[in-house]
Order: structure tokens, then C-alpha cells, then sequence
């Protein structure tokens, strides 16, 4: 329930890298049986969805791009490079089909995965 939301959320996000350092990320994406889904399209008119693989863990947005994709890569020369385009626009993205056209809230999914680590630290 609540609890490996929690982690998957923080899991996510790279925060249990901070929080627990001592614990590994596959442990908990394997045990939970928890991962990202991305849509996965070619075109911007996408309805098409997919379950991530590690090390894939997050969406991605590239223009009219949708897939899975590392949150190790999502940097612009990496990008360009993995997806041979220049001129683009890109979004990574640690919440299920966050990739859509839609416009997401980062900032909230961070405040809420904080208040969901704090609950659980504190609250156990």
C-alpha cells in the first residue's frame, strides 16, 4: 500500500539516494514489483503505453517523441546524441504517463513525495 507507494515515489525521484543511502533502487523497483509507464509513440497523437524496464525510469517528451527512457541521460547533448536530432525540446518525467501532451506539475510530485518520506520516517 502506502508505504511502497512511498518508496516508489522516492525511488523515483532519486531522493532515496539522500534519504537511504544504504539501500539500492533495483531492490525496491524488483520487490514491489513497481514500474514507470510511459506512453510510447512516434507522433504527438499517442495512446499507446508501455511498462519501463530498468534502468529505464522515467518518461520521456521530445517534441513529438514518447518513450521510456534513464534519468542518467536526460541531458541535452546525451539526448541529441541517443536520438541523432539537434533544435529540440525535452522533458524527463518520474510519474506514470507523464509524457503525454499535457503539461505536468514537477513541483507538486516532488512537495508530495517529501511529504510522503517525511510521513514514513516519522510515522513508521
Amino acid at each position: 500500500g502506502f508505504i511502497f507507494w512511498a518508496f516508489a515515489k522516492l525511488v523515483n525521484l532519486h531522493l532515496v539516494d539522500f534519504i537511504f543511502p544504504f539501500l539500492q533502487k533495483e531492490f525496491f523497483v524488483f520487490c514491489s514489483g513497481w514500474a514507470i509507464e510511459c506512453y510510447n509513440c512516434p507522433t504527438t497523437k499517442c495512446d499507446k503505453t508501455i511498462k519501463c524496464t530498468p534502468p529505464q525510469d522515467v518518461c520521456i517528451k521530445i517534441d513529438s517523441i514518447r518513450q521510456c527512457f534513464e534519468s542518467a541521460k536526460c541531458l541535452p547533448p546525451i539526448i541529441a546524441s541517443t536520438f541523432g536530432i539537434n533544435n529540440f525540446n525535452s522533458s524527463c518525467c518520474p510519474d506514470n504517463l507523464c509524457n503525454s501532451g499535457r503539461t505536468s506539475l514537477p513541483v507538486t510530485s516532488l512537495i508530495l513525495s517529501l511529504v510522503a518520506a517525511v510521513l514514513f520516517i516519522c510515522y513508521p
